[in-house]
C-alpha cells in the first residue's frame, strides 16, 4: 500500500457484508489523486485507486459504501480503479506520449470483438496482489465469473446470476453499457485458478 488519501466527503458506511471485488478502468490518465477529484465531482468514490507505476492508493475506509457499480452492487463490493484509458484512441496517445506503455489485445466481450488496452506489468502485479489480500481478509472466494466449460463470461451478469455470485468482477458484469476492465485482467485470475 502506498498511501491513504481520503475523498473530500465521507461515503456512508456500508450494510452489508464484502462478497464482491469489482474491477475498473478510468479510461483516462492522471493520478490517484486526480482520479479521487474526478469522481468526487460526480459524487462517486472508490476504495482503492492503482496508478501507471502500480501504486496503491486507498480513497475510502474499507467498510464504506462506495457508489462506483451501480445500487445492486456497491451495498457488498470493495472497488478498485486502475489508471487506464482503456481503449485505444487520443487519451491513449496522450499517455503514449509521457512514456507510458501498454500492450493492446482484442477479444470478444459483450457480443463484439473489441481491441482493448491491458494494465501496465506493474498495475497487473498490484491488481492481482491487492485482490489477493482482500479476498483472505474478507473471505471473498477467489473465482471469476466462468461458463460451465470454465471459460470466463464477456457480456453482463443476469441479476440472478449476479445476486449470486461472490468474488471478483468486472464492471462489465454488472452494468449494460461499460466494458472495463477488460478480459485480460480478469483472466489472468482466472490462470491462477480462480475458478
Amino acid at each position: 500500500m502506498n498511501g491513504f488519501r481520503p475523498f473530500p466527503f465521507d461515503p456512508p458506511a456500508r450494510t452489508e457484508p464484502a462478497s464482491l471485488i469489482v474491477l475498473h478502468w478510468t479510461a483516462g490518465i492522471g493520478d490517484p489523486a486526480q482520479v479521487a477529484r474526478t469522481l468526487a465531482a460526480r459524487r462517486l468514490s472508490i476504495h482503492f485507486t492503482i496508478g501507471v507505476g502500480g501504486e496503491v492508493v486507498q480513497q475510502a475506509p474499507l467498510k464504506a459504501r462506495c457508489a462506483h457499480a451501480g445500487t445492486p452492487v456497491n451495498g457488498r463490493s470493495i472497488g478498485i480503479e486502475v489508471v487506464s484509458p482503456g481503449l485505444p484512441g487520443p487519451v491513449h496517445d496522450r499517455e503514449w506520449a509521457r512514456g507510458v506503455r501498454r500492450d493492446t489485445y482484442t477479444a470478444q466481450i459483450k457480443g463484439a470483438r473489441r481491441t482493448m488496452l491491458d494494465y501496465t506489468p506493474a498495475q497487473a502485479t498490484a491488481v492481482a496482489d491487492l485482490c489477493k489480500g482482500l479476498t483472505y481478509a474478507f473471505d471473498i472466494p477467489r473465482r471469476v465469473p466462468t461458463d460451465p466449460a470454465g471459460r470466463l463470461i464477456t457480456r453482463q451478469l443476469t441479476p440472478a446470476e449476479l445476486a449470486a455470485f461472490s468474488g471478483v468482477i468486472g464492471h462489465y458484469h454488472c452494468h449494460r453499457s461499460k466494458l472495463d476492465p477488460g478480459t485480460r485482467p480478469l483472466e489472468r485470475l482466472l490462470a491462477l485458478g480462480w475458478r
